[in-house]
């Protein structure tokens, strides 16, 4: 996913940062830390899925030739 790509949940989380009131700002770094790492735990249990889907197809297709074999 290139880098200038963002989801809609993502900007709005971006714009309710950047519109809080000056009092909170100084929660806008935890604010920060929390958003990245929602984004490394969803980036961690999209690998887990994908390696789920990989071991579902090696074991229930019988013609599945892995491209890694050796």
């Amino acid at each position: 996913m290139p880098a200038h790509h963002q989801t809609a949940a993502k900007q709005k989380a971006q714009s309710f940062t950047t519109e809080l009131p000056i009092s909170k700002k100084k929660y806008q770094d935890d604010i920060q830390r929390l958003e990245n790492q929602v984004g490394q735990l969803i980036r961690i249990i999209a690998n887990l899925n994908e390696r789920l889907n990989y071991l579902e197809t090696t074991r229930s297709n019988p013609f599945f030739l892995p491209a890694d074999r050796k």
